[in-house]
C-alpha cells in the first residue's frame, strides 16, 4: 500500500515498531487524554486504525500522528466552554487530574 515501491513489509514493520518505541519512551501524563472518552470520531478513528494496521504497519506512526494534531487541534476546540454568566472561556486540557 504505502511505499511498497520502495520498502519491504518487513522494513515497514521495524518503522512502526521503532515508532511506537518512541511514543511509550517520550510519553507523558497528557498523552493518556489523546483519546477522549465519548466522542465519536476517537472511536471510529481507533476502530479503523486497528483494522488498517494489520494491512499496512506503516498506519501506527500515521494513526499516531492524526492522535497528536487531533488532540492539539481538535480536542481543544471542542472542549471550550462559556460559563454561564459569560465571564470567561476555558478549556479542560488546563485541569490536571492525579493519575
Amino acid at each position: 500500500m504505502i511505499l511498497d515501491n520502495y520498502i519491504s513489509f518487513n522494513q515497514k514493520v521495524i518503522i512502526s515498531v521503532i515508532c511506537s518505541g518512541f511514543w511509550i519512551y517520550f510519553r507523558t501524563a497528557e498523552c493518556y487524554n489523546l483519546i477522549p472518552r465519548r466522542h465519536i470520531f476517537p472511536i471510529i478513528f481507533v476502530m479503523i486504525w486497528s483494522c488498517l494496521n494489520y494491512y499496512e504497519p506503516l498506519m501506527l506512526p500515521i494513526g499516531l500522528l492524526v492522535l497528536i494534531l487531533y488532540s492539539k487541534y481538535g480536542k481543544e476546540r471542542q472542549e471550550t466552554v462559556t460559563s454561564k454568566e459569560g465571564q470567561e472561556n476555558y478549556t479542560f486540557a488546563h485541569l490536571k487530574r492525579p493519575l
